[in-house]
């Protein structure tokens, strides 16, 4: 089960692109994950807990930014703000599902946007899974379990 501010949401109600990967066939070595977020702050505190969990992390600050990033990187998760510059994220969303490798790659929207009907516009765009702002690192252990991405801790430094 999985928590998120729209509640709970069990497995069985998942689309099927979420589907859990089989983590045997992930090669070791950190996590490829795009963050789309346009706040440098929420950046610095996404990126420290994603890296702690064993993600390399690449940032867009747009939404055009994420698209391209995209198009030139492999990577095996995206975190995207809905609200950005020039274009927003579930425009990008759209636009990285029309790429063939990123179909079945887990997109989770974060947001602040927490009102009725904001997870179901997430989830129409293409995103996988809809999260609030702020986030915890609790939140983004159970959304890398949930997609098979289980946390690989990195060494303190």
């Amino acid at each position: 089960m999985l928590r998120t501010a729209a509640g709970t949401i069990s497995p069985s109600a998942l689309p099927a692109r979420s589907a859990a990967r089989d983590r045997t066939a992930r090669p070791d070595g950190p996590i490829g994950a795009l963050l789309a977020e346009d706040n440098d702050v929420n950046a610095l505190v996404l990126t420290r807990h994603l890296e702690k969990l064993g993600c390399r992390v690449t940032r867009a600050a747009t939404g055009a930014d994420a698209v391209t990033a995209a198009g030139k990187g492999a990577f095996e998760i995206i975190f995207m703000d809905w609200r950005m510059p020039e274009m927003d994220g579930l425009e990008a969303i759209r636009h990285i599902r029309r790429i063939e490798r990123y179909a079945l790659v887990p997109i989770v929207a974060v947001t602040a946007n927490a009102l009725p009907g904001d997870r179901e516009t997430c989830l129409g765009a293409g995103a996988d899974e809809y999260v609030t702002k702020p986030v915890d690192a609790s939140v983004l252990r159970a959304t890398l379990e949930r997609f098979g991405l289980g946390p690989q801790p990195t060494e303190p430094a």
